[in-house]
Protein backbone atom coordinates (compact mmCIF):
# COMPACT_ATOMS: atom_id res chain seq x y z
CA UNK A 1 0.00 0.00 0.00
CA UNK A 2 1.64 3.47 -0.53
CA UNK A 3 1.75 5.97 1.93
CA UNK A 4 0.09 9.59 1.58
CA UNK A 5 1.73 11.68 3.82
CA UNK A 6 0.34 14.98 5.75
CA UNK A 7 2.82 16.83 3.53
CA UNK A 8 1.48 15.62 0.21
CA UNK A 9 -2.47 15.91 1.84
CA UNK A 10 -1.23 19.60 2.32
CA UNK A 11 0.39 20.43 -1.39
CA UNK A 12 -2.52 18.76 -3.15
CA UNK A 13 -5.26 20.76 -0.56
CA UNK A 14 -3.62 23.34 -1.70
CA UNK A 15 -3.31 23.57 -5.14
CA UNK A 16 -7.40 22.18 -5.70
CA UNK A 17 -8.29 25.31 -3.84
CA UNK A 18 -7.62 27.50 -6.58
CA UNK A 19 -9.22 25.31 -8.88
CA UNK A 20 -12.68 27.38 -9.70
CA UNK A 21 -10.54 30.66 -10.32
CA UNK A 22 -8.47 29.04 -12.99
CA UNK A 23 -11.75 27.59 -14.33
CA UNK A 24 -13.58 31.01 -14.23
CA UNK A 25 -11.99 32.58 -17.43
CA UNK A 26 -13.50 30.08 -19.48
CA UNK A 27 -16.49 30.29 -17.65
CA UNK A 28 -16.91 34.09 -18.58
CA UNK A 29 -16.03 33.10 -22.11
CA UNK A 30 -18.62 30.23 -22.80
CA UNK A 31 -21.25 33.21 -21.30
CA UNK A 32 -20.29 35.24 -24.10
CA UNK A 33 -20.75 32.30 -26.26
CA UNK A 34 -23.87 31.35 -27.96
CA UNK A 35 -25.94 28.09 -26.56
CA UNK A 36 -27.04 25.58 -28.94
CA UNK A 37 -30.56 26.51 -30.48
CA UNK A 38 -31.49 22.30 -29.55
CA UNK A 39 -30.02 21.38 -26.85
CA UNK A 40 -29.64 17.43 -26.87
CA UNK A 41 -32.38 14.95 -25.60
CA UNK A 42 -30.23 13.30 -23.25
CA UNK A 43 -29.88 16.63 -21.66
CA UNK A 44 -32.09 15.72 -18.54
CA UNK A 45 -30.37 12.66 -18.11
CA UNK A 46 -27.36 14.23 -17.64
CA UNK A 47 -29.03 16.34 -14.78
CA UNK A 48 -29.88 13.88 -13.12
CA UNK A 49 -26.05 12.18 -13.07
CA UNK A 50 -24.97 15.77 -12.79
CA UNK A 51 -27.05 16.18 -9.48
CA UNK A 52 -26.47 11.72 -7.99
CA UNK A 53 -22.62 13.14 -8.51
CA UNK A 54 -22.78 16.31 -6.63
CA UNK A 55 -24.61 14.61 -4.04
CA UNK A 56 -21.86 11.75 -3.80
CA UNK A 57 -18.90 13.31 -3.25
CA UNK A 58 -20.57 16.07 -1.38
CA UNK A 59 -21.74 13.78 1.46
CA UNK A 60 -18.34 11.06 0.75
CA UNK A 61 -15.99 13.10 3.15
CA UNK A 62 -18.17 12.64 5.63
CA UNK A 63 -18.65 8.76 5.67
CA UNK A 64 -15.28 8.38 5.07
CA UNK A 65 -14.60 10.27 8.48
CA UNK A 66 -16.67 7.67 9.90
CA UNK A 67 -15.47 4.98 7.97
CA UNK A 68 -11.67 5.73 8.73
CA UNK A 69 -12.20 6.29 12.57
CA UNK A 70 -11.82 2.47 13.22
CA UNK A 71 -9.19 1.93 10.30
CA UNK A 72 -7.05 5.30 11.53
CA UNK A 73 -4.17 3.28 13.49
CA UNK A 74 -3.25 1.20 10.85
CA UNK A 75 -3.19 3.67 8.21
CA UNK A 76 -0.84 5.72 10.50
CA UNK A 77 0.93 2.79 10.64
CA UNK A 78 1.35 2.50 6.84
CA UNK A 79 2.49 5.72 6.60
CA UNK A 80 -0.87 7.59 5.35
CA UNK A 81 -2.55 10.39 7.02
CA UNK A 82 -6.75 9.83 7.59
CA UNK A 83 -7.31 13.31 8.58
CA UNK A 84 -5.25 14.60 4.73
CA UNK A 85 -7.07 11.59 2.69
CA UNK A 86 -10.36 13.10 4.02
CA UNK A 87 -9.37 16.79 3.50
CA UNK A 88 -7.91 15.59 -0.40
CA UNK A 89 -11.69 14.10 -0.66
CA UNK A 90 -13.54 16.68 0.60
CA UNK A 91 -11.50 19.56 -1.29
CA UNK A 92 -11.40 17.48 -4.36
CA UNK A 93 -15.07 16.46 -4.52
CA UNK A 94 -16.00 20.15 -4.08
CA UNK A 95 -14.69 20.87 -7.71
CA UNK A 96 -17.39 18.53 -8.97
CA UNK A 97 -20.30 20.87 -8.43
CA UNK A 98 -19.03 23.64 -10.78
CA UNK A 99 -17.41 21.02 -13.47
CA UNK A 100 -20.69 19.59 -13.96
CA UNK A 101 -22.39 22.87 -14.24
CA UNK A 102 -19.80 23.57 -16.59
CA UNK A 103 -20.30 20.55 -18.82
CA UNK A 104 -24.14 21.04 -18.39
CA UNK A 105 -23.83 24.46 -20.34
CA UNK A 106 -21.36 23.49 -22.64
CA UNK A 107 -24.48 21.15 -23.69
CA UNK A 108 -26.38 23.75 -23.72
CA UNK A 109 -27.96 23.63 -20.58
CA UNK A 110 -29.23 26.80 -18.55
CA UNK A 111 -26.17 29.10 -17.61
CA UNK A 112 -28.00 28.90 -13.85
CA UNK A 113 -26.51 25.70 -13.38
CA UNK A 114 -23.28 26.75 -14.08
CA UNK A 115 -23.41 29.79 -11.39
CA UNK A 116 -25.16 27.71 -9.23
CA UNK A 117 -22.16 24.94 -9.23
CA UNK A 118 -19.58 27.74 -8.79
CA UNK A 119 -21.71 28.73 -5.69
CA UNK A 120 -21.75 25.43 -4.35
CA UNK A 121 -18.08 24.42 -4.99
CA UNK A 122 -16.92 27.99 -3.44
CA UNK A 123 -19.50 27.12 -0.37
CA UNK A 124 -18.30 23.40 0.12
CA UNK A 125 -14.03 23.97 -0.22
CA UNK A 126 -15.17 27.20 2.00
CA UNK A 127 -16.32 24.86 4.72
CA UNK A 128 -13.72 22.00 4.49
CA UNK A 129 -11.04 24.78 4.35
CA UNK A 130 -12.08 26.05 7.57
CA UNK A 131 -12.64 22.52 8.94
CA UNK A 132 -9.71 21.66 7.70
CA UNK A 133 -7.73 24.81 8.30
CA UNK A 134 -4.84 22.87 10.68
CA UNK A 135 -3.63 20.47 7.67
CA UNK A 136 -4.08 23.23 5.08
CA UNK A 137 -2.18 25.97 7.08
CA UNK A 138 0.45 24.48 9.29
CA UNK A 139 1.05 25.97 12.39
CA UNK A 140 4.49 26.25 12.23
CA UNK A 141 6.38 28.64 9.29
CA UNK A 142 8.28 26.57 6.77
CA UNK A 143 11.37 28.07 7.69
CA UNK A 144 10.91 27.29 11.24
CA UNK A 145 10.35 23.69 9.93
CA UNK A 146 13.15 23.38 7.66
CA UNK A 147 15.70 24.52 10.30
CA UNK A 148 18.88 21.86 10.98
CA UNK A 149 19.05 21.32 14.58
CA UNK A 150 22.50 20.27 14.41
Amino acid sequence: MASFSREKARRHCRRLIFTPLLLLPAVLVLTWLRVPAHPPVWLGKARIVAVVATAYVLIAPFVLTVALRKASEQLRSSGTDPEGLVALTAIGGSTVPMMCGLLLAVVGDKWALLHLGFLVTIGAMGYWAWRERRLLFSPTPFAARTKDPS
